[in-house]
């Protein structure tokens, strides 16, 4: 299923939190979001409020999900050649530099117009043009200068800020909404624009019920609905006003059971006047159905304290959970204080994708928060922040730079990459620690996926699905075809049990997959432990590749290499190395096959990418070298492109009582002792 903003690309140059929050939620809604940032440092909240040493902030993370990166070095003149190529080949240039930078960068408005008049430049600021255009700004000046802190508190203590970030991510999202009514409009002029949304703009907006007030105070002198009412005064401006509701409706934030020790055992009551007989029966005071003081909403306002009191001393004896279902079922409106922990452990959000667990290669496992619009024909897929410009050689490849000179860039400084090489021991351990409990001698295919993903290991996307409408909602999101595979630690050779289904092309077809390869592993393994089904995307094109790694008797691990499919059978044109195996190791195992010039190309066939293929060797190599009890481990197929290298399939089987290894000496021992025998004294 395509996404809302396919097609479009953006060219991310912001940092922090305004402009993040903005391109990320494009890049959700299916934008190709590039980020570029400096080589060697990269966003500045990569390494801001870290919970792991050397690891990716969760700052950086949670705003940066589904983007690609790459580092340039702006500086440099052939840096900002690639620079002037991204934004001949990009829709939307996004950025949130103090004022000014942008047009030292040399791209000003008109350069970048000459360069593509259908570039769209979308910018945050702090504040529109004015006294103030020029100052610095962050969340919580942002709050200030809008309205939000003056209107927040309450009326006998200062001003305060909010713990919703609605001066960065709420100026994106609004930098967002700009951004696609740009895009909008360029389909009917044909020419891109400027868009703009200031901070302290995106904040007023925000507060605009307070803006309402200030008006209404002005004629009136007295606003009813507030605390100050009616035995303060009122001032000249609108006062803070606690946890007055802020609307038509009044409501306030009242003690549950267990607030004495629980400082989120609260509950939001809004006492609607539609249900205001209900209210009164629930909380055991019908008496003031008859009393002239609280007959309508207008008598009820000077005593509106005195009625939230009473309708506390009845919430105090619920908890918030008890209270809100006592309520909804009288369509009283309420709510509890969630705190964060209540919030990431929600099951419904889990569910809805509001809060979603991702996976990094090197931080492991995180929650963050999930695309907050959701659309029935544009499905959001969270996929994790990128390292620091791990994208970098992809992109200009896509620009039309050959090997060479991305090669020669890298040599000058120009562009970088980080290299994934996670080595995420904690969750390989974990995984296998679970295969050792339940007495298993081989890992299923997710866990085998997972193993992968730890360390740096490219392997084609998957789900396991428990049910055949599971599986087709997966499938339906990676786009077909898939492939289909049983889940089962008891079933290791899933195409001789029927487990296996290739090329499946609909939803049907997969839903009909799935009934047909649980009803075939049953008959199988009657006993077999059946977990469900792996909806694998399915991959094409290119040269496929065995990379694999054994346990010899007398060398210890051994990573191997060779073609892949029938050629493997046919022509046993595969090399070995001992574990772990070097990048030259990787790259010389290429060269030592008979069958090497197919990767180089022949015939009019396009080279490989060595240089994935190479990380991938390495990779495995040291995965088996820091686990021993890793016996045997097959990648087979890897399909090899001239863009990168991806495993189709993995297969690992463990050993944990592995015999003592033998004595291997070391490359220098044996130099050591042949120069000993042939160069004698």
């Amino acid at each position: 299923m395509g996404k809302a903003l396919d097609g479009v690309r953006i060219l991310d140059f912001t940092h922090v939190q305004s402009g993040p929050t903005c391109t990320q939620l494009l890049a959700w809604l299916g934008a190709d979001v590039i980020k570029i940032e400096r080589a060697g440092e990269g966003d500045i909240t990569r390494g801001q409020l870290r919970d792991i040493p050397n690891v990716d902030s969760l700052y950086f993370t949670m705003l940066n999900h589904n983007k690609r990166s790459i580092t340039i070095d702006a500086k440099h003149p052939k840096g900002k050649r690639v620079i002037e190529a991204l934004v001949k080949h990009c829709d939307v240039l996004v950025e949130n530099f103090a004022p000014g930078a942008l047009d030292r960068m040399g791209f000003t408005w008109e350069r970048i117009q000459e360069l593509n008049p259908r570039m769209i430049v979308a910018s945050v600021k702090g504040f529109g043009p004015g006294p103030y255009e020029d100052c610095k700004v962050y969340e919580n000046v942002a709050q200030c200068a809008g309205g939000s802190a003056s209107t927040t508190g309450f009326d006998d203590g200062p001003p305060m800020v909010t713990g919703a970030q609605i001066g960065d991510s709420g100026t994106g999202l609004h930098l967002a909404l700009g951004i696609v009514a740009a895009l909008y409009q360029r389909n009917t002029t044909g020419r891109g624009q400027k868009v703009l949304a200031a901070m302290q703009d995106g904040v007023l907006n925000l507060c605009r019920v307070k803006l309402r007030d200030q008006q209404r105070l002005a004629r009136t002198g007295v606003m009813e609905e507030y605390p100050q009412y009616p035995n303060g005064q009122f001032g000249d401006a609108v006062p803070r006003a606690g946890n007055a509701s802020g609307g038509g409706q009044p409501g306030w934030i009242l003690k549950c059971k267990g607030w004495e020790t629980d400082p989120n055992a609260y509950i939001y009551f809004i006492t609607q006047a539609p249900v205001w007989e209900d209210i009164c029966k629930v909380i055991g005071k019908e008496e003031w159905l008859t009393d002239p003081r609280y007959a309508t909403p207008k008598a009820r306002l000077p005593h509106l304290m005195e009625i939230f009191g009473q309708i506390e001393e009845w919430t105090k004896t619920k908890d918030k959970f008890e209270a809100m279902d006592i309520l909804n079922k009288h369509d009283i409106p309420c709510g509890p204080i969630l705190s964060m922990k209540e919030i990431a452990e929600e099951p419904s959000l889990r569910k809805t994708g509001t809060v979603v667990e991702v996976d990094h290669p090197k931080r492991g496992k995180y929650l963050s928060v999930g695309n907050p619009i959701k659309m029935s024909e544009s499905p959001t897929e969270v996929t994790r922040s990128p390292l620091l410009g791990e994208h970098t050689d992809e992109v200009l490849a896509e620009l039309g730079y050959d090997k060479d000179t991305i090669a020669a860039l890298h040599a000058e400084k120009v562009i970088s990459r980080e290299i994934i090489m996670a080595n995420n021991k904690t969750e390989v351990r974990r995984i296998l620690d679970k295969v050792k409990a339940e007495g298993r001698t081989s890992l299923t295919a997710p866990e085998g996926k997972l193993v992968c993903d730890a360390y740096g290991i490219p392997v084609s996307k998957e789900g396991v699905a428990t049910s055949a409408a599971d599986a087709a909602k997966l499938a339906t999101g990676m786009g077909f075809p898939v492939v289909l595979k049983i889940v089962s630690p008891e079933i290791l050779h899933k195409t001789e049990a029927g487990g296996v289904l290739v090329g499946v092309k609909s939803a049907d077809e997969v839903q009909k997959g799935f009934d047909t390869i649980m009803a075939n592993a049953k008959k199988y393994n009657a006993k077999a432990n059946l977990l469900g089904v792996q909806v694998q995307q399915m991959l094409s094109g290119g040269q496929e590749v065995i990379v694999g790694a054994v346990t010899d008797p007398s060398f210890g691990k051994l990573v191997a290499f060779g073609l892949g499919g029938v050629l493997v059978e046919m022509l046993k044109d595969i090399t070995f190395r001992l574990a772990p195996a070097t990048r030259e190791d990787a790259l010389s195992m290429q060269d030592g096959i008979a069958a090497a010039p197919i990767l180089k190309g022949v015939r009019g066939a396009e080279p490989i990418d060595r240089e994935a293929l190479a990380r991938i060797i390495e990779n495995v190599s040291q995965l088996v070298s820091d686990f021993p009890e890793i016996a045997e481990m097959d990648l087979n197929p890897v399909f090899a492109t001239k863009d990168g290298a991806t495993a189709a399939d993995v297969r690992i089987v463990v050993d944990f009582n592995p015999a003592p290894a033998r004595y291997r000496p070391s490359h220098e021992d044996i130099v050591r002792d042949m120069n000993r025998i042939m160069k004698p004294d």
